[in-house]
């Protein structure tokens, strides 16, 4: 993948420093409608353990989004809380 978005990894002197695995980076689609064109891309160490809406990918309250968004052949792994979260989004 040419696009690589990570988080902290579990085992990372930082987390050590921190004494948390459970915090990771999140990536937000937040209150659009407008296209949004996510496609080969690596998510890696994202999400945050026991934190509501903090997901490696969440698409929030869009409400009807446009139909030609794309959200294809990205890869999530290592994640620290689910994975592909929609919520409030429509078609």
């Amino acid at each position: 993948r040419n696009i690589v978005i990570q988080g902290i990894p579990v085992g990372d002197d930082l987390t050590k420093f921190m004494k948390n695995d459970s915090r990771g980076g999140h990536f937000v689609v937040a209150h659009t409608a407008k296209r949004q064109i996510i496609q080969g891309v690596e998510f890696s160490a994202m999400g945050q353990k026991g934190i509501l809406g903090r997901y490696p990918i969440h698409f929030h309250s869009c409400g009807n989004v446009d139909s030609e968004t794309i959200l294809q052949h990205n890869s999530v792994h290592h994640s620290k809380q689910r994975c592909i979260v929609v919520h409030a989004t429509n078609d």
